[in-house]
């Protein structure tokens, strides 16, 4: 099927979905919800996504809520295999796969941080009483309070501070701390230890091979070390084309292990993707190269972001109108994701050693 056809089909289901959801609202009658002010509960819910960058920006609300109502058991719902980041945090009390294991009570706050009818109407089924969440598309009726957010590709606001302005309804205002991975025992950095990100798993330029090449050719001169993350294909692909040693590359299913060699790093080179979420969490100084997202809105404040769009500014446009996270869009450019290349690998190198 052609994308201009899987365009139009998407804007006619969005259009049908604001009609359907606008009139269920109106049959809603609007009073402002009171919630506890004493809540034994909080449940925070992100439980159909399993993305470590989603998961890190969710538990960002940990913090503030337990500072808020310490008196209150702190529950987050996410994935089985985000669990082990949360393995030390302080401001949660228990960690949960589903939402079936929880009893919902009148004093139970749940935050749903998925747009998602379907979940919510099975939060009420389950019965949860005092909904927070997000609405797109207009179907935040099953909420209690929501903040209605436009596609992911439009948005204006940086997605930690539009996460901390669900705290608003519980009286929560001024949010600045971000989610910081705790580790069992402290980690001593390498000083000559650099971190970099295989790739990503979604359709985003990468940097060029040959680009990489130099970089590390430059790298070693000086006597760095280097060490790649990624998933089993992401690092098999880069190990080939790099003609990378066994200590070059660093795998494991389990993603504490991941933070503790990503703490060890001096610096870490990523791209728009999880692991510059976690190198952040790691408290680690990270870079990271974007193409045609957004860094005002995707990237954790403390990240030093690099881009440029001269040349590309036409596909940067398309790849916001397509919604470039869910729609591959072909660079078009004459000179072949030019984006990429604008950023040269002396610069690269001068950011990188930079770092102290």
């Amino acid at each position: 099927m052609k994308i201009q056809n899987i365009l139009y089909l998407r804007r006619l289901r969005n259009f049908m979905q604001i009609i359907f959801n606008s009139i269920r609202g109106l049959m809603k009658p609007k009073k402002r919800h009171i919630f506890p002010e004493n809540p034994k509960k909080i449940v925070i819910l992100r439980p159909t996504d399993g993305s470590i960058g989603d998961f890190i920006v969710g538990a960002s609300l940990l913090k503030p809520l337990k500072k808020k109502f310490p008196y209150a058991k702190i529950i987050y719902v996410c994935k089985e295999h985000l669990h082990p980041l949360l393995n030390n945090y302080p401001f949660v009390d228990k960690v949960e796969s589903s939402v079936y294991s929880i009893n919902f009570d009148d004093k139970t706050i749940c935050i749903l941080l998925e747009p998602s009818s379907k979940v919510a109407r099975e939060l009420r089924q389950l019965g949860a009483k005092n909904l927070i969440g997000f609405s797109q598309f207009k179907n935040g009726f099953l909420l209690d309070e929501y903040i209605e957010i436009p596609r992911t590709d439009l948005l204006n606001k940086n997605i930690y501070d539009l996460h901390f302005e669900l705290l608003k309804f519980l009286k929560i205002n001024k949010v600045k701390s971000t989610f910081k991975v705790y580790f069992k025992k402290q980690i001593k950095k390498k000083k000559k230890l650099i971190g970099f990100s295989a790739g990503v798993k979604e359709y985003r330029p990468m940097w060029p091979i040959e680009n990489y090449i130099m970089l590390i050719k430059k790298l070693k001169k000086k006597k760095y070390k280097i060490l790649f993350f990624g998933s089993k294909e992401e690092l098999e692909n880069i190990k080939k084309k790099l003609n990378l040693k066994k200590e070059e590359i660093f795998f494991s299913e389990n993603l504490y292990q991941v933070a503790e060699r990503i703490k060890q790093c001096k610096v870490f080179l990523t791209y728009d993707c999880g692991l510059m979420h976690l190198a952040n969490a790691c408290n680690v100084k990270t870079i990271a190269m974007f193409a045609q997202s957004n860094p005002l809105v995707w990237a954790p404040k403390r990240v030093r972001v690099i881009q440029d769009l001269k040349g590309c500014e036409k596909c940067y446009k398309k790849c916001r109108e397509r919604n470039h996270r869910k729609i591959p869009l072909k660079c078009t450019n004459k000179i072949f994701i030019r984006c990429m290349k604008n950023i040269t690998v002396n610069k690269i190198f001068k950011m990188l050693t930079e770092v102290q």
